[in-house]
This record gives structure tokens, sequence and C-alpha cells, in this order.
């Protein structure tokens, strides 16, 4: 796969505002930075009652405003979680998605099962099953790829250990370049067997 042509992902620096509309959250856009060499990571989330700023620098220090302001009411904080945290979540989670395939690192993974040959949206593909050490909105992963093992086309989210959850897609179109890095501008969400609408993940554009 050409995602990453000059082997640049462990010093690549994304910097990229997303909309990211969710049901019953139509507007939410993010301006993220996520510095791979140091680690730091910096987020600025418009929210429908404000504006949430993190920052998690590489030595541990973090720092949290709304609206400007670093005095936040209780009410805020909790409604967001604006704590180490999850802001450390936010940054493992926008790391490993958007850095496939070259997150998935043995310090990610603890299984990875052989390539099957699937039919996915009537054309030969390629799906990879997965096991991470830690959850990232599950812990068990299904990558599928294109026949010429030149394309992600999907991540699937299973729930083996939760029979009534149902499985959720991630699907990919159209890739854009930053910072070198090739990621998909487009990722829409959806329960698998329902194919309900639950989301997408539009990349705008990079900043400078």
């Amino acid at each position: 796969m050409s995602y990453d042509q000059s082997d640049h992902w462990d010093q690549a620096v994304l910097s990229m505002h997303i909309q990211e509309p969710r049901v019953g959250v139509p507007l939410r856009y993010t301006r993220l930075v996520l510095n791979n060499a140091n680690n730091c990571f910096s987020m600025e989330r418009y929210r429908e009652d404000g504006v949430e700023n993190r920052i998690l620098r590489p030595d541990g220090d973090n720092e949290f405003t709304f609206n400007g302001e670093s005095d936040i009411p209780e009410k805020i904080i909790n409604k967001y979680k604006l704590n180490v945290e999850r802001s450390a979540s936010y940054r493992r989670n926008y790391q490993v998605l958007y850095g496939i395939p070259m997150s998935l690192t043995d310090e990610i993974l603890s299984k990875i099962s052989p390539a099957e040959s699937v039919s996915y949206e009537g054309n030969t593909a390629y799906c990879i099953s997965l096991e991470l050490k830690e959850e990232i909105i599950s812990k068990h992963w299904t990558l599928i790829i294109s026949e010429d093992m030149n394309k992600i086309l999907a991540l699937e989210f299973r729930y083996p250990d939760q029979p009534d959850q149902e499985t959720e897609i991630l699907k990919f179109n159209d890739v854009i370049t930053v910072d070198g890095i090739k990621i998909p501008r487009l990722r829409h969400w959806y329960f698998k067997d329902s194919n309900e609408y639950l989301g997408s993940d539009i990349v705008v554009e990079e900043f400078e």
C-alpha cells in the first residue's frame, strides 16, 4: 500500500480541518494538529454551546480552554470530559485511525489473522481480522482492502463479547495528502447489517 511512500509517518504533522457530523449532532467541526515527531496534540472543536480547546504536550502537560477561557464551569468540564485521559484517548484514536496502515504496529496489535478473500460491494476484496491490545471503539477489527492490495476500502468494528451490539463499518472514500501522508478524505459510518447511517468524517483541508 502506498499511503506513505517516503516512510515519513513517524515524523509527520497532520494539521486538518475536519467536519464530523453525527446523527443528532449535525454540526461538529474540528481543527486538529497531530505531531507524530514529538507526540504533541491539539484539538479545537466547535460545539453547540461553544469552542473547546485541548492541548496535550509531549511532557504530559495539558491545557484546556472553552470559548477562550481557562476558568471553565464544572458543568462544561464534566459534559465534554475536559481531562488528560480524554485528551490522550482522542490523540490515540485520531492517530491510529487516520494512520492506517502505518499506525498498526506491534504496540497496537495483539493478533493478526491471515487475509481471506471476500466480496465487498460486488467486488472481490480481502479482509484481515485484527485484535487490538487496547480498545479503540472495539478491540476486534476487520480491515477490508482492495484485491490489488493498494487501497483500504473499509474497517469493521466487531463486538463478539456483546452479542446485542451490531457490527459497525467505516467506509473509506477518496484520498487527501496531508504532510506527505495519504489519508481518507471521506469516512462514512454505518451499522453493517441494517445499513443505518451513523455519521461521517470529512477532511475539508490541510492548514499551515
